[in-house]
């Protein structure tokens, strides 16, 4: 019964943990452009309430097109030779940066074969 829970704990961290990420990251970026909305929002009058909704639309739809530029960059060429770089880089770089892909299952067989290499361990006298 406990290891049922531990794991059901450990799965629930697992799933939970890069939906908390997400969330602080939107939730940062969203501060960060509602800082450049904002006076842009201020040509409509944001005195009264559909002011300050403006500029909170205003904020969402910057987000959004932020969102679909970076999309687009992503499936060109250019953004796919960029991700494979730096992808490169982060698995030599942070030592538990292929763990967590390999947890996650998002690990290629490239990858698994440059960075997770078989090695022959001796423990007393036993291979």
């Amino acid at each position: 019964m406990g290891k049922i829970i531990r794991t059901t704990l450990i799965g629930g961290v697992l799933f939970l943990l890069p939906l908390v990420f997400i969330v602080v990251v939107v939730e940062k970026a969203y501060q960060i452009i509602k800082v450049v909305a904002t006076p842009l929002g201020n040509f409509f009058s944001t005195d009264s309430i559909a002011g300050i909704a403006l500029a909170d639309v205003m904020t969402v739809v910057i987000m959004l097109l932020c969102c679909l530029i970076a999309g687009l960059f992503a499936r060109s060429p250019v953004g796919r030779k960029l991700h494979r770089k730096l992808d490169t880089i982060l698995l030599n770089v942070i030592p538990g940066y292929a763990w967590l892909k390999g947890v996650i299952g998002n690990i290629q067989d490239e990858d698994a074969e440059k960075v997770l290499k078989p090695v022959l361990v001796r423990f007393d006298d036993f291979y």
